[in-house]
C-alpha cells in the first residue's frame, strides 16, 4: 500500500514516464521513444526557447502532446495565411 502511495505521489507531483507517438518531433525523438516527464519543472522555472513540453491537447483533454518551445512572453510571432 505504502509502495502504491509513493509511486501515485511521485507520478503526479515530482516525474512520470511517457512514451512518443508519431513523427512530429522528428529528428530529436523517433515515435517510441521513452519520455521521462519533470512535473516539478512549473514550480522551479520558467520556460526556455528550445524546451520540450507536454501539454494537454486543446480540442481531447485525453491526449497529451509533445512540443518545443520556439517563443516566449513578450516576443511578436508573425504568421503568413495561405488562401
Amino acid at each position: 500500500v505504502y509502495g502504491l502511495a509513493t509511486w501515485h505521489m511521485l507520478n503526479n507531483h515530482v516525474f512520470s514516464i511517457s512514451q512518443s507517438e508519431g513523427g512530429s518531433m522528428l529528428p530529436t525523438m523517433d515515435s517510441g521513444s521513452i519520455l521521462l516527464i519533470d512535473r516539478y519543472f512549473l514550480r522551479s522555472k520558467k520556460f526556455a526557447k528550445g524546451d520540450i513540453i507536454v501539454a494537454v491537447q486543446p480540442t481531447n483533454p485525453d491526449v497529451q502532446i509533445c512540443k518545443r518551445v520556439t517563443n516566449i512572453e513578450g516576443e511578436t510571432v508573425y504568421g503568413i495565411t495561405i488562401p
